[in-house]
């Protein structure tokens, strides 16, 4: 293959990044609509559970499974969340190569979003802790409606530690991941 059958006009290169940034966009608010829905479904479940357990006479062990809802959705909605921060990450990229091959500094939004919306945002902080705040009175629940039984305290109690335990890896995992995914993709130019 000659060197002149590699070359990609500028034109052609700029419509490859264009569609690349559009999917990473893409992805990033596919996370959010997706993120909307559990919330909403992990209310109505819970609001649902809830209800029975105060309308119908149930086991103080089954009052614990209710917890467990919203903490497998939690996990879910992570592992979605850093999905959504890599593509910040790489759509940051992409947004700075194709600055430089056209007008410089005409695409703004991936920094935008980043500084207003991700980092200091005080609605992003509510919606962070809001499975966190459902997991938690769930736990409250289980325990103050089976009358604080101990199996139900000792389970409310582990629940919270693998809570805790799945929070706390995030968190270490989600520390400057965006920055992350944007040197690796500038290490690989």
């Amino acid at each position: 293959m000659s060197i002149q059958e590699t070359i990609i006009p500028i034109e052609k290169e700029i419509d490859i990044i264009l569609n690349e940034y559009n999917l990473a966009n893409q992805r990033i608010e596919g996370f959010l609509s997706r993120q909307d829905i559990i919330l909403q479904i992990s209310i109505a479940i819970l609001g649902g559970a809830i209800g029975f357990t105060l309308t119908k006479k149930v086991s103080d062990e089954f009052l614990l499974i209710i917890p467990i809802i919203p903490l497998f959705l939690f996990s879910h909605i992570l592992y979605h969340y850093s999905r959504a921060i890599v593509a910040q990450g790489y759509r940051e990229y992409l947004q700075e190569i194709l600055n430089n091959k056209m007008v410089d500094g005409c695409l703004k939004y991936s920094n935008v979003a980043k500084k207003y919306l991700l980092l200091s945002n005080p609605f992003t902080k509510i919606n962070s802790v809001s499975f966190p705040a459902m997991i938690l009175s769930t736990i409250i629940y289980a325990i103050v409606m089976s009358n604080y039984n101990l199996f139900n305290l000792i389970g409310g109690l582990t629940l919270i530690g693998i809570f805790g335990a799945i929070g706390w890896q995030f968190v270490k995992f989600r520390r400057k991941l965006n920055e992350k995914v944007y040197k690796f993709c500038k290490e690989g130019e």
